[in-house]
């Protein structure tokens, strides 16, 4: 799926990627990202709507946390507008 939205910070080269989940149960997840970048939850070829969000700008260490509610079942992680190679991430149920 193309992002769901423009990024802000997309000027210059900048990498993509996915990950995907096979049978994720049904819930709210927080998806947090190490430096910038856009992201997107996509399941059954549609963008989930971002719930709750916070951005750090300043955090070397924590960019930025969103939140989205997810249907049981396989579900995509889209990364775009990242400006290196390597961008560190993690996702954690939180209901």
């Amino acid at each position: 799926m193309p992002p769901s939205g423009k990024p802000r910070d997309a000027a210059g080269a900048s990498y993509a990627g996915f990950v995907s989940f096979a049978d994720l149960d049904a819930g709210l997840y927080q998806v947090s990202l190490g430096g910038p970048g856009w992201l997107d939850v996509v399941q059954n070829r549609a963008a989930l709507p971002a719930g709750a969000h916070a951005s750090l700008h300043e955090c070397p260490v924590l960019r930025k946390s969103v939140r989205f509610r997810v249907a049981k079942g396989p579900a995509k992680l889209e990364l775009s507008a990242v400006p290196s190679a390597s961008l560190g991430f993690a996702i954690r149920r939180v209901d």
